[in-house]
C-alpha cells in the first residue's frame, strides 16, 4: 500500500473512532449513553469482568504503529486483529 493510501485508511479509521465518540451508544438496558462517556468509564469496567474496552488500547497501538511505515506492519496487523477480537468476544 502506498504512503498516501495507507494516510488515507488511517485518516478514515481515526475519524470514524472519533465519530463513534460523539453519537450515542446503543445499550441493552435501554439507556443510549454517548460513546465518549462509555470511553472514559470504561477503564473501570475490569472490575465487573467487561474486557471489550481494552480493546481500544489495541486499536491505538496498531494505528500507531501503521502511521510509522513498513517495518511494523506485522505488528500494527496483530494489534488490530487482537482489539478486534476482544472487542467482539463478549457479545
Amino acid at each position: 500500500m502506498t504512503g498516501t493510501m495507507r494516510k488515507l485508511v488511517l485518516f478514515v479509521s481515526a475519524s470514524l473512532y472519533v465519530a463513534a465518540c460523539v453519537l450515542p451508544a446503543v445499550n441493552s438496558n435501554g439507556e443510549d449513553p454517548v460513546g465518549l462517556t462509555l470511553l472514559i468509564s470504561g477503564i473501570f469496567a475490569y472490575n465487573v469482568g467487561e474486557y471489550r474496552w481494552f480493546a481500544n488500547c489495541f486499536y491505538v497501538a496498531g494505528i500507531v504503529l501503521a502511521s510509522r511505515g513498513r517495518p511494523r506492519r506485522l505488528a500494527s496487523t496483530i494489534c488490530l486483529v487482537l482489539g478486534a477480537g476482544l472487542a467482539i468476544s463478549c457479545i
